[in-house]
């Protein structure tokens, strides 16, 4: 049941996102696919960040693609911005370099 109520608030906030945000103020709501979007180095696209349940508590890493020192919740936010970006192009994947 929990997870029934749970999904059921995703569904609501989602929905509320759309139209009383993006439509009020003509923007456009995108939904996108997070997967991989801590793992993925937002600058160069190498995909080696923490992995597993023991990496959930890793908060800063360094991309072995480029050496850039990532903030895990900044670096997300990053591929997920780029990702959204990229439905317009019909590329759904992270990388959009």
């Amino acid at each position: 049941m929990a997870k029934s109520v749970l999904d059921a608030g995703w569904s609501a906030f989602r929905s509320m996102l759309s139209y009383k945000t993006a439509m009020r103020r003509g923007a456009r709501f995108v939904e996108t696919n997070e997967r991989h979007s801590t793992q993925t180095c937002s600058s160069c696209g190498a995909r080696g960040g923490p992995r597993g349940p023991k990496g959930l508590r890793v908060r800063s890493w360094v991309c072995d693609g480029c050496g850039v020192l990532h903030d895990r919740d900044t670096n997300a936010a990053l591929n997920i911005l780029r990702s959204g970006r990229n439905i317009d192009r019909q590329r759904t994947e992270i990388l959009g370099l």
